[in-house]
C-alpha cells in the first residue's frame, strides 16, 4: 500500500511539471499564409478576409470561399449577420450571407451611392457611415418578420452628426 501511495505521489509531482496548471497548452493552427491579406473582421466566430484585390473571403478550416468577387473594396465590417462593404468610391453596400437571407434577397445591396466615406463602422445592428465632410450617418438593419432570417437590411441612412469639427482617419 505504501508502494502504490509513494508512485502516485511521484506520478502527480511529475505530470505537473510537464503541464503546470499556471501554463496551460495553447493550439494555433494556420488558416491564411498570404501577404495579399488587407483586413480580417469577425461577426462572432465567422471570420472574414479582404484581400489587395478586393474579393472577400470566409475563412473555414477547409478553405477560402469567395464572398464578395467585387474589386475596389477599401474597408468591410461585418456584424449582425451582414456584411458591410466600403468601395473606394465611397459607396457602401451591404450583403447577408445566403444562409441568413430570405429567397428575395439574394444580392448584394447598395446602402449609399454617394461618394467620400472614408470608414465605416458596425455595431451590433447599426452600421455608421462617416463623410469626407465629417456627417456621421446610420442605418439599422430591420428585424425579421419571420423570424427564420436575420432581417432586412434598411437602404436609410438618417444623419447622426452634421459633422462639425468631426475629422476622418
Amino acid at each position: 500500500m505504501y508502494l502504490v501511495g509513494l508512485s502516485l505521489i511521484i506520478f502527480g509531482a511529475q505530470r505537473a511539471l510537464r503541464f503546470p496548471e499556471y501554463k496551460p497548452a495553447v493550439f494555433e493552427k494556420l488558416v491564411y499564409e498570404g501577404p495579399d491579406a488587407t483586413q480580417i473582421v469577425a461577426d462572432g466566430e465567422d471570420p472574414y478576409l479582404l484581400k489587395e484585390n478586393g474579393n472577400i473571403h470566409r475563412i473555414l478550416q477547409n478553405g477560402l470561399p469567395l464572398v464578395d468577387p467585387g474589386i475596389q473594396t477599401q474597408q468591410f465590417a461585418a456584424a449582425g449577420g451582414a456584411i458591410y462593404i466600403l468601395k473606394k468610391t465611397g459607396n457602401v453596400w451591404a450583403h447577408q450571407p445566403q444562409r441568413h437571407r430570405p429567397p428575395d434577397q439574394r444580392d448584394f445591396q447598395i446602402i449609399d451611392e454617394g461618394t467620400g466615406s472614408p470608414q465605416i463602422v458596425v455595431t451590433g445592428d447599426t452600421l455608421y457611415v462617416l463623410k469626407a465632410n465629417g456627417n456621421i450617418w446610420r442605418s439599422v438593419i430591420a428585424p425579421s418578420t419571420t423570424g427564420n432570417y436575420i432581417g432586412t437590411i434598411s437602404n436609410v441612412l438618417i444623419k447622426v452628426d452634421d459633422g462639425e469639427n468631426t475629422k476622418g482617419p
